[in-house]
């Protein structure tokens, strides 16, 4: 049973004098202990609504408390909560950043120019909203939009946790836990978004304002003549006319043009397409450091086995010379047996 549950999750056992094994898990938490045992369950996050949260409760007795993530390591809970962790939250983050940074500059540059119905200011994709609410442990509000003027360039890939202590809010980045921010008010924009509302002492909420947008994009136009391809109307008398494509070639050189992770000094570093390499190859890069780590699990698991037969497994052919040898020994004092009754019976026939 105990090499079950280490296939669940990562125990330390103690066998106690009496026979009895004990199981623990995380900082020392007690899963098993003589006849009584704990519940491990998830509930949902208040803080965090794309989450779901452990819960721990020993005995049947008292509230069930919040297990730490971190606490919970090895077997397929802990691979499952570190996957999500350091693999699918980032890669979310990065696709649905990609996704919302390219609607909104493509949607800001297309509404620049005209379509052949001589109508502007028109978005060409649909599904990125204006703002998104999410809501703290508490049930306060944080609304987080896009910063105006629009600087998808100060945007960053990112989760990010915001907490107040009564006195100063704090926000942290989700993956790594680097301090992005310390003060007493919510930074009026921060990495090109907008935050308002208020968190009551010793709440906390996760804002994550990029991983649901990759599911609500759309394409918003259905006429092609709606496509702002022109820098002028060209229905008026004055305008282009419909050989203009000026603003399509700048729609265009979007795919070029650096536009992402501006530096110290503000300047795009990136392009859209520089950026979607990166996150293939990151992705790709954790796909491999998780093999390397199977395979070197996987030599430990079987050396680990291998100790443990020697001192617990029947091996069949060092069964089968250790009966033979048995049964030898039981003829040779079988024999000796014999002998000894002989010459006790002599000794009984010369006394007679």
């Amino acid at each position: 049973m105990a090499k079950e549950l280490a296939g669940l999750i990562g125990i330390k056992t103690v066998i106690d004098d009496q026979g009895m094994m004990s199981v623990f898990i995380g900082s020392g938490q007690t899963l098993v202990q003589g006849v009584a045992s704990a519940t491990l369950a998830t509930e949902a996050d208040p803080g965090d609504a794309m989450h779901r949260r452990l819960t721990y409760q020993f005995g049947g007795s008292g509230a069930p408390q919040v297990l730490p993530e971190r606490l919970v390591t090895g077997g397929e809970l802990g691979a499952l909560l570190a996957f999500r962790r350091e693999g699918l939250d980032q890669m979310q983050d990065q696709l649905g950043f990609l996704v919302t940074t390219l609607a909104l500059a493509f949607n800001a540059q297309h509404r620049q120019g005209y379509g052949l119905d001589g109508i502007t200011n028109r978005d060409f994709f649909d599904g990125v909203p204006a703002s998104q609410i999410f809501t703290g442990d508490q049930g306060s509000s944080l609304t987080v939009g896009w910063a105006s003027p629009l600087s998808v360039a100060d945007m960053q890939p990112e989760s990010f946790e915001i907490r107040y202590d009564g006195s100063n809010y704090a926000i942290t980045r989700l993956h790594d836990g680097q301090s992005l921010y310390t003060g007493a008010t919510l930074p009026a924009t921060f990495q090109g978004l907008t935050l308002t509302g208020a968190l009551n002492a010793g709440e906390r909420v996760v804002v994550r304002p990029f991983p649901a947008q990759g599911g609500t994009l759309a394409v918003a136009l259905t006429d092609p003549r709606a496509v702002a391809a022109a820098q002028a109307d060209p229905t008026s008398a004055t305008g282009s006319g419909p050989a203009d494509n000026v603003n399509m070639l700048a729609l265009s050189s979007l795919q070029t043009t650096k536009t992402l992770y501006a530096d110290a000094s503000g300047i795009p570093t990136a392009t859209f397409q520089t950026a979607w390499a990166s996150a293939v190859a990151e992705l790709g890069t954790l796909a491999r450091s998780v093999k390397t780590e199977a395979t070197a699990s996987k030599a430990l698991v079987d050396q680990v086995q291998a100790t443990r037969d020697s001192y617990a497994g029947v091996n069949l052919d060092e069964e089968a010379a250790n009966l033979i040898q048995f049964q030898q020994a039981y003829q040779a004092a079988s024999k000796t047996m014999q002998i000894a009754q002989k010459l006790f019976d002599e000794v009984l026939a010369i006394a007679q």
